[in-house]
């Protein structure tokens, strides 16, 4: 089976999720909490691992469980108090990664049509494998955004 263009479609996501990685490395604790698009910093980056798992899910598979409550995680309530610390934050991603990793690894160039039965569900729309790659990498690059916006507006460089 032949993975050409899933292997070349993938560089995306890895770039993406390797500036992730290191947006949680060197943002500073007084930048993880503070405010950037109306949300927590750090509420962004859970948010990015919540949706992660929601679009690599096979349809009834469990989620991973997350360290904040639903709400918080899906970015439906601002999360007062404070913020999720980084170890919770990378244990979750751990756990994330692996699955959207094996997604992608079992992924073969003639699935790459086909529809994606649960998350196209869960977003009232036809999602296809393809699609749900490329939605890897973008949301991201948008919430990254946002922290990078965050690092920059404290005099920092950012991480893109």
């Amino acid at each position: 089976m032949s993975r050409d263009i899933v292997n070349a479609a993938q560089g995306s996501y890895r770039h993406a999720i390797s500036l992730f990685d290191r947006f949680v490395e060197v943002c500073p604790d007084a930048v993880w909490n503070e405010k950037s698009g109306g949300w927590p910093v750090w509420q962004h980056m859970v948010h990015v691992l919540t949706a992660m798992d929601f679009f690599v899910r096979d349809e009834g598979e469990e989620p991973i469980p997350c360290p904040v409550d639903a709400d918080t995680g899906r970015l439906v309530r601002v999360a007062e108090g404070s913020p999720l610390s980084r170890e919770s934050l990378n244990t979750y991603a751990l756990a994330v990664k692996a699955r959207a990793d094996a997604f992608i690894q079992a992924l073969t160039d003639a699935d790459l049509a086909m529809k994606r039965e649960a998350v196209s569900k869960g977003m009232g729309r036809d999602m296809s494998n393809v699609a749900v790659l490329g939605l890897l990498a973008d949301h991201i690059f948008y919430h990254l955004g946002y922290g990078d916006a965050a690092l920059r507006n404290n005099g920092l460089a950012g991480v893109f």
